[in-house]
């Protein structure tokens, strides 16, 4: 008889993916089985069989998958003998060997990123169901199927092959390979008790995934999350809504009620953190305004809202202090459609706030319309219009600058002429007064010659001349 050595009920998740796993033995043998609690789980049972066979053609010389085999609504998967790779990390850790806690996470990274058969990643809808809508900096590769679980305890190592025993999470859409390798170290380095000062970000650094990357892959993870829970709060997210020490129960029930909560985050620069912030109740006033009052702890700068999650649109009414002062600088992620009102396409909407000493306490008072509640075709519609009127910008801004950079060539043409035919009159002038000059001068010689033949002492010569005259006549003879 089959003796039970684990069971786990995955039971706060949606009903399509509530499941159970169970470890048993007989004898010397162990098997594990995943099967469906609930009638719709089953289809999500009947996924996780199918994608054994894409995942070993995508791993081959990398990873190996462990095999599975279907029955009815259960899967039976095979067990793999060897070290769970968590379990090999954690003691080079607690040794403190971190050149060879290094070396694991590096080669790991180098495993995933080298897999083949990568494409440039595009957002399809299947990828915005399940993680919503992100916008990276630099170019994302997607493989053509992705197991995002690729936790460390999902890794067995025997004889320096790696195999991967849960592929439950696994998507056959474009999803960021860089994904992967974030999540899987996110969730060790969240685990880890005695960090020992050693900072997430080096983490990602050391395997090439920016801050702005980091960003994206936490709203990634947190709407999955959400896409997997459905409204239920899984309990490894407790610990942040109890700070690590105490439950406060107003804050859990904040965190239900998304729909009526504002997220505030702090911080002293913009790198803000989940465990840096707070869930506020957002009161409704009687002229359809929403209102909320946020407290500012000592000594941060910088204040993020989000108001909800999911795309929508913000009118900010009024933003100010304890004294009455209203702030009027304004940052966002959103389009700025006229004064104060924002589109958010993103179902992540973000307002920055700079925080002086005297901002300790601000009141937020706004209107908002969540675009969930339409049709996609009409938000990507609004979308469009906006991206349109920027393209129209554009356009019309460079049409104005070549506007521009022609009537500078046509004045400067026009100078040129100008120059020319200022320098051909000039010319001509001189050239005017040449001619009267010469002129002058042949009236004077015209004149010196008539007072010549016309004196008395040419008159005289004159037969001086002629015989003259005639004696050279005679030598040329």
């Amino acid at each position: 008889m089959d003796k039970i050595l684990f069971v786990k009920y995955s039971n706060d998740r949606a009903n399509q993916f509530a499941i159970c796993t169970e470890i048993f033995a007989n004898g010397d043998k162990k098997l594990l089985k995943k099967r469906a609690t609930t009638e719709s789980a089953r289809e999500h049972i009947k996924n996780i069989a199918s994608y054994y066979a894409p995942l070993k053609r995508q791993f081959e010389g990398a990873l190996n998958v462990a095999g599975c085999q279907k029955e009815y609504d259960e899967i039976n998967f095979e067990m793999v003998e060897g070290n769970g790779l968590d379990k090999i990390i954690d003691s080079y850790f607690e040794k403190n060997e971190m050149d060879k806690v290094f070396q694991i996470i590096s080669e790991f990274a180098q495993k995933i990123y080298g897999l083949k058969d990568k494409d440039v990643f595009t957002i399809t809808p299947s990828f915005e169901k399940v993680f919503g809508m992100v916008h990276f900096e630099e170019t994302q590769y997607a493989l053509k199927i992705t197991d995002i679980d690729m936790l460390f305890d999902n890794i067995i190592v025997k004889d320096n092959n790696w195999t991967v025993i849960d592929y439950e999470w696994s998507f056959q859409f474009p999803i960021p390979v860089k994904f992967v390798v974030y999540r899987t170290l996110a969730y060790w380095y969240a685990r880890l008790e005695n960090r020992r000062n050693m900072e997430q970000d080096f983490l990602m650094e050391m395997v090439g995934i920016t801050p702005q990357e980091q960003i994206q892959f936490a709203k990634m993870e947190k709407k999955f999350q959400q896409y997997i829970m459905d409204d239920n709060i899984p309990l490894r997210d407790m610990p942040k809504m109890m700070n690590h020490k105490t439950v406060d129960l107003n804050h859990i029930l904040s965190a239900v009620e998304l729909e009526e909560t504002m997220q505030v985050f702090y911080g002293k620069d913009r790198n803000f953190k989940e465990e840096n912030s707070y869930f506020k109740k957002v009161q409704e006033l009687e002229d359809g305004n929403l209102k909320v009052k946020v407290e500012i702890p000592e000594g941060m700068q910088q204040l993020r809202l989000d108001p909800v999650e999911e795309p929508c649109i913000i009118s900010i009414e009024h933003i100010y202090n304890a004294q009455g002062e209203e702030k009027e600088k304004i940052e966002t992620n959103g389009v700025e459609l006229s004064n104060k009102i924002f589109f958010f396409e993103t179902s992540d909407p973000q307002i920055l706030l700079q925080a002086r000493e005297e901002d300790r306490c601000l009141n937020i008072v706004y209107r908002k319309i969540n675009l969930n509640a339409f049709s996609k075709d009409i938000v990507h519609n609004i979308d469009f219009i906006i991206r349109n009127e920027r393209e129209k910008n554009r356009l019309g801004q460079a049409a104005l600058q070549l506007e521009v950079e022609e009537r500078k060539n046509k004045e400067a043409l026009l100078k040129n002429q100008i120059e020319i035919n200022n320098e051909l009159s000039k010319n001509n002038e001189n050239l005017k007064l040449e001619k009267e000059n010469l002129n002058s001068q042949i009236e004077q010689y015209k004149e010196m010659y008539e007072a010549i033949i016309n004196s008395r002492s040419w008159k005289i010569t004159k037969p001086i001349r002629d015989m003259a005259d005639k004696m050279k006549r005679v030598k040329k003879k």
